[in-house]
């Protein structure tokens, strides 16, 4: 890849990531809980398929942080950032993810489901959908008048945001391992 690839390429990422952080805001600034707009998401995919995968696989990436990104990575790109790719899921799983599972949907089927607990779980990514190793977890109480918009503004407050930088800050400490399939921490 050409150097003026490779800085357009780190240009689309770090928008990504500040659309993501800025997207994460929106409903709040604007009281609209639980909007999606799905920018940072839309300007990796942009990135990614202009310059194409195979491309962006030699690159020499540490850690690649998702952030609830909610499009599916070829295989080949897990593969070749094995236990180095890590997203956020707004449940504790193995509950309420996976296939279907995402946004508001997540909550409405937790208060559905009349569970007393829920939270959000940070993961490596893997070949399925919120199948990786488990990296951390933060529980959130569900209170009985929760609305999916509530619940999801107090998932967000009290464990993602919480979560992924402290998953962040392990990551880059060299203190996470995986072995067998479940995550060490040191």
């Amino acid at each position: 890849m050409n150097n003026k690839k490779l800085v357009t390429l780190a240009l689309f990422v770090t928008t990504a990531l500040m659309l993501s952080y800025v997207e994460s805001l929106i409903p709040f600034f604007f009281g609209v809980p639980g909007m999606k707009l799905g920018l940072a998401n839309l300007a990796v995919v942009i990135a990614l398929y202009f310059y194409g995968w195979r491309e962006a696989l030699v690159v020499n990436v540490l850690r690649i942080v998702l952030a609830g990104f909610l499009v599916v990575l070829p295989r080949q790109m897990i593969l070749r950032y094995r236990n180095r790719i890590i997203n956020i899921h707004p449940s504790l799983i193995p509950s309420f993810c996976g296939t279907g599972y995402y946004g508001l949907k997540v909550h409405e089927a937790a208060l559905a489901r009349g569970v007393k607990i829920t939270g959000a779980t940070v993961h490596f990514v893997d070949e399925g959908t919120d199948t990786g190793p488990i990296i951390l977890q933060r529980a959130v109480a569900i209170e009985e008048k929760d609305t999916p918009e509530v619940l999801q503004r107090r998932v967000m407050e009290e464990a993602e945001w919480i979560l992924l930088p402290e998953a962040v800050r392990l990551l880059s400490e060299g203190r996470v391992s995986v072995v067998d399939g479940k995550v060490i921490i040191e």
